[in-house]
């Protein structure tokens, strides 16, 4: 029991590290470079999580280490299937992207949609963004991104092993299409 009473030491970046302390001065700076264009900047995230999602694909099934070891597939699983669902939600954001374009009005559209796709899918059909698809390609995504929407509402389901209320997610077998 004496094990449970002793802590590690800490390894931290470097030495009197606070997690609350705001350091206006960096020996390093990081750089974001997005171009400023939301529609382009979300478009070329999702191709680089959808990229990501294949590599992982196709690593697994050329692995030859992992060709008869199931398991060790089954571990990718989750991360595979975020990694493609959020590929889908920025793709979803980038049209919304496309027909607001109003900077406050983007802001309060995401924050109403959160990561819900069906949310998403539903607020281009209110701004007419959907203008492309046949009426059966229209309902078929709509009832593809709900069956999404109604048990990976906040993306949360393939990333973490439990929900924002601190749930467990899978209680049983869960059948879904993505």
């Amino acid at each position: 029991m004496n094990f449970l009473l002793r802590r590690p030491k800490m390894k931290w970046i470097r030495n009197n590290m606070s997690l609350s302390a705001i350091s206006t001065v960096a020996e390093r700076n990081v750089t974001l470079l997005n171009s400023g264009d939301a529609v382009l900047d979300c478009k070329k995230y999702a191709i680089r999580f959808f990229d990501a999602a294949e590599l992982a694909i196709h690593s697994l099934h050329d692995n030859s280490l992992l060709m008869y070891d199931v398991s060790k597939k089954d571990t990718w699983y989750f991360a595979i299937v975020y990694l493609y669902r959020h590929s889908l939600e920025l793709l979803l954001k980038a049209c919304i992207f496309s027909v607001i374009t109003d900077v406050q009005s983007q802001i309060d559209a995401i924050a109403s949609v959160s990561h819900d796709l069906k949310e998403c899918f539903d607020l281009l059909e209110q701004y007419n963004g959907i203008t492309t698809a046949s009426y059966s390609e229209i309902d078929w995504l709509k009832k593809f991104l709900t069956d999404i929407s109604r048990i990976d509402r906040e993306s949360d389901m393939f990333r973490y092993p439990f929900g924002n209320n601190m749930q467990t997610l899978f209680m049983c077998q869960k059948s879904i299409s993505y």
